[in-house]
């Protein structure tokens, strides 16, 4: 059952209540989004690598059918071959979740911030408003 991406960040905002921290520089921020299109997720090669692993790999039934020491031999290299890139994969996709969550708490801290520049200067223009006489009474 795939989750949606509200059901993961609803998940997200309960696991860890969000402390605020300095809003980060736009630039900095639109990086750290372009860097996750380049993750591992997003690694179709080894992906597509994973899926064509022979059947042999992922299935321990067919373990039977293997009839002599060299076919043991061949399917334990593609074993070892397989969990080696699996293990690398899994490592990179775990790297990949710790920067998505870092890069959340960032646009957390983003959009916290813009909200709180946007409310002074609203406040700042209501302040201005009230000190100067509107221009259309001095007509």
């Amino acid at each position: 059952m795939q989750k949606t991406m509200q059901e993961l960040l609803k998940e997200l905002n309960e696991e860890e209540p969000h402390i605020p921290g300095e809003m980060p520089e736009t630039e900095v921020l639109v990086q750290c989004l372009r860097d996750l299109e380049h993750s591992a997720s997003s690694d179709a090669a080894v992906r597509e690598k994973i899926a064509k692993l022979p059947p042999e790999v992922q299935d321990v039934s067919l373990l039977e059918r293997i009839k002599d020491k060299d076919a043991a031999d061949k399917l334990s290299a593609l074993v070892n071959d397989a969990v080696s890139m699996l293990t690398d994969y899994n490592g990179r996709l775990d790297l990949e979740m710790d920067e998505r969550k870092r890069v959340l708490k960032m646009l957390r801290d983003y959009r916290l911030g813009q909200k709180d520049q946007l409310a002074a200067a609203e406040k700042k223009l209501e302040v201005r408003s009230c000190v100067t006489p509107p221009l259309c009474h001095l007509y």
